[in-house]
This record gives C-alpha cells, sequence and structure tokens, in this order.
C-alpha cells in the first residue's frame, strides 16, 4: 500500500511539474496546436524567422488572428506552401504586419473566402496561392510588393478592380480568367507579364504607363471586351499573341518607334477597323491580323522587310495597302511561297494574303492591282 501511494504522489508531481512548465511557456496543448511552426535558417544554420500552417486545431475564426511569432518569440514571415489549401470553410484572412512571403499554392481552393488583408512588407505572393478563391473581392496589394506569382489569382471571378504598384516586377498569368475584373490601374511598370490578364472578359479599357518596355506574350489574350488601345512609345517588344482573339478591339494605335516585330498579335481581332503600326515596323508576322474580318485598309512603312505566312489571312474586307515605299521597295519585301516553307521576292504569292479575293497596294510610285 505505501508503495502505490508513494508512486501515485510522483505522479501527481510529475503532472504538476509539465503544468507549471505548459503555463510557463504562455501555450495550453491545445493553443500550441492549432499552429505548425517551421525554422527558416540563414546559411550558417541560424534561425532567423519562422513559417506557420494551420495544425490540427484550427477554426475558421483562427485565420483572423494569426500570430506574429512562435512560441519561442521567432517571427513569422512566411505563409508556409500549400497551408491553407482547400479550406473551403475561410471567409476572411488577417494577415500579421510580420508577413513578408505567401508560398505557393498557400490558399488555393479556398471557395468561399472574400478577404484578405495583405501587410504592408509583403513583397512575394507564389504561385497558384489564391487559385480559385472565386468569392475574393477585396485585394489590396502594398506598395512593396515586387512578385505575383504565375496563377496566383486565376479564376478569382469576383475580383473587380486591382491596383498593380510601381514596385511590381513578375507577374505572369497571375490574373488568368477574373472574368468579373473591369477596373486595372497600373503604376509605373515595366513589364506586363506573360498571360496576365489572358481571358479577364470584363476589361473594357485599360491605360498602359508610359515606363513599360515590354507586353509579353498572351498578356490580354481572350480579353473579349477590350475596346481600343495605345501602346507607349517606351514599348520595345509586344509578344506573340498578345491582343489575341481580343473580339471588341476596334482601335490600336503604337506611340512607339521601337517595336519591329509583330505575330499572332491580333489573330482573330475581327471588329479591329483602324491600326497605326510602329513606324520600324520589319516583320509582320505569321499570323499576326489574320481573321481580322473588319479591317479594309491597313497602313505600312516602308521599313517592312518580312511579310510571314498567313500575315493577312482571312482579312476578307482588306482591300488597301497603304505602303509608303516605292513599288520596287514593296516586291522586295520577302514573303512565303504557296508551300509557306520559304521566302520569295515575287508578289505572286498567296501565303502570307490567304482568303484574300483581291487588293490593292498603293506605293509612292504606282499601284499595284492583286487579282486572285
Amino acid at each position: 500500500m505505501k508503495k502505490i501511494l508513494a508512486l501515485l504522489v510522483a505522479l501527481t508531481l510529475c503532472v504538476s511539474v509539465v503544468g507549471l512548465f505548459a503555463s510557463c511557456s504562455g501555450n495550453t496543448v491545445t493553443e500550441a496546436t492549432k499552429w505548425i511552426f517551421t525554422d527558416i535558417t540563414d546559411a550558417n544554420g541560424n534561425v532567423v524567422a519562422c513559417s506557420i500552417a494551420p495544425g490540427k486545431l484550427f477554426t475558421a475564426a483562427d485565420a483572423k488572428e494569426i500570430p506574429s511569432v512562435n512560441d519561442a518569440g521567432v517571427t513569422v514571415t512566411t505563409i508556409q506552401r500549400m497551408a491553407f489549401q482547400g479550406r473551403t470553410n475561410l471567409t476572411e484572412v488577417v494577415l500579421p504586419s510580420t508577413i513578408t512571403t505567401i508560398e505557393n499554392f498557400a490558399f488555393r481552393g479556398c471557395s468561399i473566402l472574400k478577404t484578405v488583408s495583405f501587410p504592408a512588407g509583403l513583397t512575394t505572393i507564389g504561385n497558384y496561392a489564391f487559385d480559385g478563391c472565386e468569392k475574393l473581392t477585396g485585394v489590396q496589394f502594398p506598395a512593396g510588393i515586387t512578385t505575383i506569382g504565375i496563377y496566383a489569382f486565376r479564376d478569382c471571378t469576383a475580383l473587380e478592380s486591382i491596383t498593380l504598384p510601381d514596385s511590381l516586377q513578375n507577374f505572369d498569368g497571375a490574373f488568368q480568367k477574373c472574368t468579373g475584373l473591369t477596373s486595372v490601374t497600373l503604376g509605373a511598370i515595366s513589364t506586363i507579364g506573360e498571360g496576365a490578364f489572358y481571358g479577364c472578359t470584363g476589361i473594357q479599357t485599360i491605360e498602359l504607363p508610359e515606363t513599360l518596355t515590354e507586353i509579353k506574350d498572351f498578356a490580354f489574350q481572350d480579353c473579349s471586351k477590350l475596346k481600343e488601345i495605345d501602346i507607349p512609345e517606351s514599348v520595345g517588344a509586344v509578344g506573340n499573341g498578345a491582343f489575341k482573339g481580343c473580339k471588341a478591339l476596334t482601335r490600336v494605335t503604337f506611340h512607339s518607334d521601337n517595336v519591329i516585330a509583330l505575330e499572332q498579335t491580333f489573330y482573330g481581332c475581327m471588329a479591329l477597323t483602324s491600326i497605326t503600326l510602329p513606324t520600324a515596323i520589319q516583320t509582320i508576322g505569321k499570323s499576326t491580323f489574320e481573321s481580322c474580318s473588319g479591317m479594309s485598309t491597313i497602313s505600312i512603312p516602308d521599313t517592312l522587310v518580312f511579310l510571314d505566312e498567313g500575315a493577312f489571312g482571312s482579312c476578307t474586307a482588306l482591300s488597301d495597302f497603304e505602303f509608303s515605299g516605292t513599288v520596287a521597295q514593296w516586291n522586295s519585301v520577302k514573303k512565303p511561297d504557296t508551300s509557306g516553307n520559304a521566302y520569295t521576292q515575287t508578289n505572286k504569292v498567296i501565303a502570307w494574303d490567304e482568303g484574300m479575293k483581291s487588293y490593292t497596294v498603293h506605293c509612292t510610285d504606282g499601284v499595284l492591282n492583286v487579282r486572285k
């Protein structure tokens, strides 16, 4: 009996000591398992910060009180990869002021998430971070953000308005198929990323900043309500298919003399009637204006060197080319032959103008009439 009593006393003391230390740490077992912290170390193995993900006892209410430090007082700077992915009960997330990075897939598929508060120090939002958050509406990007990853906000169909700050450097594919997006304000950015606004069918107008130097491939493809676009003087490159499938686009004006090549750029822009090309254009590449069925006339500068396959294919209403050079210069423009595999310096080719029945080329010293 004495041995049993002694054992019970010892057990009681152990439990008391554990309870004391738990209390001193400032965390109960329940509180500690709401969150999982992972150390972030420097090159020497020193802990410099930590990342966070929800634990087993996490509830939707806890997303409004994400801690800024872990149990040891280490600063939380990062939302872990896939941390909240697929949590369909989240409606609001409040990030602490210490957060600088949201990793890939962090909130992907949070289908009823409506608002997220981004802290001022946030610099990076990872790939697919909010992909499929179809109820998300309140997004305010901080002034220092530099990277919004590929497909970060893809299919965020309730998103109506965004402002992208001057600091932003990378946002390839970031807002694909945000069909509710109607207002986009661009800061003094230099690049519009590849497929950045692909399929944003609600955008009707967008003002490109004078700091812009590049519009990447498919940047505005299938923005089917976009009506007009002015390409600033600062732009040096417009990527393949940049405005492909913009069915409502009626006017495009290049203010830049730096763009020398286009390819598939306005493919399928069937409402396009007015286009002012760059004055130094050298190549009108494959399918650049293919199926621009509303265009009846176009002015082309004498800097043109190549007309590639399907450049004006199926432009059924196009009847007049206004060329600023001579007949000899027009005939010297390299065009694909009927096989589309080689270039020739003859006007008797069909590959670049396939589907056009007849047209006239007005040169400075004469006129070429083509009947097919």
